[in-house]
């Protein structure tokens, strides 16, 4: 049995906002990529998701439905001015 994690596309790399990852967190569905530190998708997102900052993921449903694991951005907090 391979513990290889199946190919998915990862070139698009979701972003979404800090209250919505916030929610997500919460439901389970997104978390720190630190929660996946021995997973081995974590090599493989490096390699292929050029445009993740290699710090949050999520889940979403593949194209048959499933959840699976996908690279998540975060936006950056936003600075304000006084």
């Amino acid at each position: 049995m391979s513990t290889t994690p199946p190919a998915i596309d990862v070139t698009v790399v979701e972003s979404i906002s800090r209250s919505e990852f916030a929610g997500r967190e919460h439901l389970g569905t997104a978390g720190p990529a630190t929660m996946l530190a021995d997973n081995p998708v974590i090599e493989l997102w490096c390699e292929q998701a050029r445009g993740w900052r290699g710090r949050f993921w999520t889940y979403r449903p593949d194209e048959t439905g499933a959840l699976r694991l996908y690279p998540l951005n975060v936006a950056r907090r936003s600075r304000t001015t006084r």
